[in-house]
């Protein structure tokens, strides 16, 4: 009997393990290595709000933006939209969006990676938020890290409508102007409006009285 009510007990837990990981909102962003949009973006809207929701949300980066690529000889060669420096960036955070770490510490590289042009900031990033920069610059100058920049490239391009701005929000796979044009503007608030359990973090209070971001 004590055997079978741990067994129970285990399903239980496993499906409301299933359950809140399948609840997670998914929230891909499209960006750029080296944009001023992408980086203000990325530093004054997700990074507050993930603070707040984070644990609700399967953030999924795509760091390539306007750039193009083209496959010679079996070596992927890229163009990006400001220049080597940002081809590189992009390429890194690839990288380290593909080694296996969990969300928060990946995501904290990469806000503070974004707009660095020098290999010796990108590893105090790094060193900041507990990857291997040994490694994350290995596969940066690899055919694995081409490649995986090459799909990251190939999602982008795929992007139903046409990627026009950088950087642009989809949510759950389906792309929608005016919530690509609110997230810009106000991502917590996006975010909450789209949870179907709203957090507490989704209540924040302005001036003197609180302030429900799905009402």
């Amino acid at each position: 009997m004590f055997t079978q009510k741990i067994y129970v007990f285990s399903l239980l837990l496993l499906a409301f393990t299933i359950n809140v990981e399948g609840s997670k909102l998914k929230v891909s962003i499209y960006y750029e290595g080296l944009c001023s949009d992408s980086i203000t973006f990325l530093n004054n809207q997700v990074l507050p709000a993930y603070a707040i929701i984070g644990e609700y949300v399967d953030l999924d980066l795509i760091p390539y933006g306007k750039a193009s690529q083209q496959l010679v000889n079996g070596v992927w060669y890229f163009q990006c939209q400001h220049g080597r420096q940002e081809c590189y960036s992009n390429i890194i955070q690839a990288c380290a969006l593909n080694m296996g770490y969990q969300q928060w510490p990946t995501f904290k590289f990469v806000n503070c990676v974004m707009g660095k042009r020098m290999q010796s900031s990108m590893q105090q990033c790094s060193d900041y938020s507990g990857l291997n920069w040994d490694a994350i610059k290995s596969c940066a100058s690899s055919a694995n890290g081409q490649q995986i920049l090459a799909r990251y490239g190939q999602r982008t391009h795929m992007l139903q409508p046409r990627l026009s701005f950088v950087p642009t929000t989809v949510f759950d796979d389906v792309y929608d102007r005016s919530v690509q044009e609110n997230s810009l503007m106000d991502f917590l608030g996006t975010v909450c409006s789209r949870l179907e359990t709203k957090p507490s973090g989704c209540t924040v209070l302005r001036g003197r009285s609180a302030y429900y971001w799905w009402m």
